[in-house]
């Protein structure tokens, strides 16, 4: 372990018992009160009180549409507030409590008229014992207002807790926080005795997420013992840093070393690009981060690209949310099929039968996702297609919400769309019509859920009506023509929704024939369903 780093942890821990000293009140022999005050009514983040550290991401200053007055819960005192920070999808406050807490929250719900919404905000708490975290969370419902509707919120946890305070649903608005925390005082002899099994706990060191939690957890520890030479096993602990950073170093460059070993891309590569990705696998943290490892991943994604181009043909035509692996996808991911996730969606367990079909995992947008946004899923075909879709509403009470399909990045190049069903009682497969050879992206106007996405070849394509005769009142016969069906039986079952002549309308095949009827509607973009 190099000497820097025994001085700043040095200097780390002397700090940290400073800080105790000069911010903990006493209310008894033995006993600890501390009170930390974080003010968010600036439109930003203030605090008070007794010191704390806090990380934050905020979506920026809101201005309260009509101002309201309630009780603070800082100092007890009526208050009018006229503005906030607003919770969006992407936005938390967190800390760490050293001793057994209460947290008092006031926040509103946001200003949106369009339709009822529920507000939801959560906090997140992970215990330092590393059991697993619990979740909990307070709800404004129903809401539909041209008014901020605000809420107190409060809830308790153990010393050492890590709280993470987020938005569940809907983007809500923070004013305050109150944080109490009470407690016997750590005397030194505890901190000593506390690093030292925090030391003991590591064991055998080894190149994984969990050692790296035990050697990150023994460092905390040491940090509040006020001389490192009290602590009687310091120099395992040393031992153990200068093992992990000597294992991390060979994990790099076994990754460093595979991608090397890709070479020039050709069809063959196959094999030593999974040895690459296999080997980036192994590597976590802030590992990610390190010069060599994001110079060596932008490398093998540029060989993944040309090798998907090389084997394009070949792979799957088919993506189905149960071959995901759960989590973010916030990087341009290959499934191993001709679909490529961009950015920012989520694969997480949720059971839906649609269709017939049994899932146990879905794909959300979590959100309106377009190129312009960096979030889209893409797909290449060379020539007229056809893409097969399953999806579901990301809200029960939003039927409107689109899956788009663009012809090229920008937003204006929609060649087809359908609305998502709300339930997987009603929702079908779509059919949209891709009507040429290029690169294709798949978007949504709001947060949808996909379960399955299959590119199919102009075979079994939309049918290409023509007009055959007019009939009384709305109805008009058509007859559909199928490139490369020569028995139409085949699809029998289809129902196709899509443009003709500017009018929406219903197709179905009579007797096993390519007579279609066209009910007259709204105007709509190409697509169909089963």
């Amino acid at each position: 372990m190099n000497k820097f780093k025994k001085i700043l942890l040095g200097t780390l821990s002397v700090l940290t018992l400073g800080l105790f000293v000069a911010t903990g009140t006493r209310v008894d022999a033995g006993t600890v009160t501390k009170t930390h005050k974080l003010d968010c009514t600036s439109g930003s983040l203030s605090q008070s009180g007794d010191s704390l550290t806090v990380t934050n991401s905020f979506g920026g200053s809101y201005s309260v549409v009509t101002s309201f007055t309630t009780t603070s819960i800082l100092n007890n005192a009526s208050k009018t507030y006229t503005k906030g920070v607003k919770m969006g999808s992407s936005s938390y406050l967190q800390f760490t409590c050293e001793y057994d807490y209460t947290v008092t929250v006031l926040w509103s719900s946001r200003n949106k008229t369009d339709k009822a919404r529920t507000y939801q905000m959560k906090a997140t708490i992970t215990p330092k014992t590393g059991d697993a975290s619990t979740e909990t969370s307070d709800s404004i419902s129903e809401v539909k207002s041209n008014d901020e509707t605000s809420n107190v919120w409060s809830f308790t946890g153990s010393a050492d807790d890590t709280i993470k305070i987020e938005r569940k649903s809907e983007e809500c608005i923070l004013y305050e926080i109150l944080i109490v925390e009470s407690g016997e005082e750590i005397t030194e002899d505890a901190y000593i005795q506390e690093a030292e099994d925090a030391i003991d706990a590591i064991g055998t060191v080894a190149y994984t997420e969990a050692k790296k939690l035990l050697i990150d957890a023994a460092a905390a520890a040491i940090a509040k013992v006020s001389n490192t030479a009290s602590i009687s096993n310091y120099s395992d602990y040393e031992d153990a840093v200068d093992t992990f950073e000597e294992l991390e170093g060979q994990a790099i460059s076994t990754f460093t070393t595979a991608v090397s070993n890709i070479g020039t891309v050709t069809v063959e590569s196959g094999s030593l690009i999974t040895a690459a990705e296999n080997a980036y696998a192994v590597l976590f943290g802030d590992t990610l981060g390190k010069n060599a490892v994001t110079t060596a991943k932008a490398t093998l994604d540029t060989a993944k690209a040309a090798y998907i181009d090389l084997t394009y043909d070949s792979l799957p035509d088919s993506l189905s949310a149960n071959d995901l692996t759960t989590g973010t996808y916030s990087d341009t991911t290959s499934t191993n099929t001709k679909f490529t996730i961009v950015g920012g969606w989520t694969v997480e367990e949720s059971s839906a039968t649609v269709e017939g079909k049994s899932f146990s995992k879905r794909l959300k947008s979590g959100g309106e996702a377009t190129y312009e946004k960096s979030k889209y899923i893409q797909f290449k075909t060379s020539g007229h297609a056809c893409l097969k879709v399953l999806a579901i509403s990301g809200s029960s009470k939003d039927a409107n919400r689109e899956v788009r399909l663009y012809k090229s990045t920008a937003a204006s190049t929609v060649v087809a769309s359908f609305k998502s069903a709300i339930d997987s009682g009603s929702s079908k497969y779509v059919y949209l019509d891709v009507p040429s050879a290029g690169t294709y992206y798949i978007g949504t106007s709001a947060a949808v859920n996909f379960y399955e996405l299959e590119l199919i070849n102009t075979s079994v394509s939309v049918p290409v009506l023509e007009q055959q005769e007019n009939s009384t009142g709305s109805a008009i016969r058509y007859i559909a023509t199928i490139s490369g069906v020569t028995d139409m039986s085949a699809v029998t079952s289809w129902k196709a929704v899509f443009t003709l002549e500017g009018k929406k309308g219903s197709y179905t095949t009579e007797d096993n024939t390519t007579l279609y009827t066209a009910v007259t509607g709204d105007n709509g973009k190409a697509a169909a369903t089963n």
